[in-house]
């Protein structure tokens, strides 16, 4: 048996379609944006001063406080296998792909950056540049995540927490 789609079907599935599309776009700008002010947020107040941020990215930036290893590839490999766990706990790729987007963004103007940026700290104050690091960061994440994802790490392991039975 075929069906067939009527005029009146076929304006709702492209109003649906478009909807669809148009949500797409809202969320990855929105990601988009939240990455580029959190990467700004990091290299421009928190690593000049060896400010450690909380969950992996802190532990990236100290891991290049310590051996010089560039921090968006520390924050690549330290997120690999989280991703994968929400992956397998979180419901397939659909939960995660936004926050795969987010996580390589973020990894990779980490380093893409740093040659456009000023060589010289926006003010010499430690706890200026911690006040305006955990603002900045904090709006950034705040966009990260109403576009439907995080930058992984602890966020993405606080979640596996929340929706698993075992531990929720």
């Amino acid at each position: 048996m075929t069906h067939q789609l009527s005029a009146g079907g076929l304006r709702e599935w492209l109003a649906g379609g478009w909807r669809f599309w148009l949500d797409l776009v809202f969320r990855l700008v929105l990601i988009t944006v939240g990455v580029l002010i959190g990467v700004l947020s990091l290299q421009l107040f928190m690593v000049p001063f060896e400010i450690a941020p909380t969950g992996a990215t802190g532990v990236a930036v100290i891991i290049n406080s310590l051996t010089g290893w560039p921090i968006g590839l520390m924050l690549l490999v330290i997120n690999v296998p989280i991703l994968f766990l929400g992956y397998r706990y979180l419901g397939g790729w659909t939960i995660v792909i936004g926050t795969i987007y987010a996580v390589v963004a973020y990894s990779v103007l980490l380093e893409a950056v740093v040659p456009f940026l000023p060589t010289d700290p926006i003010t010499s104050d430690r706890l200026l540049n911690a006040l305006f690091g955990g603002v900045t960061g904090g709006i950034s994440l705040a966009l990260v995540m109403r576009g439907g994802a995080t930058y992984g790490g602890t966020s993405t392991l606080a979640t596996i927490i929340q929706r698993t039975p075992k531990f929720g």
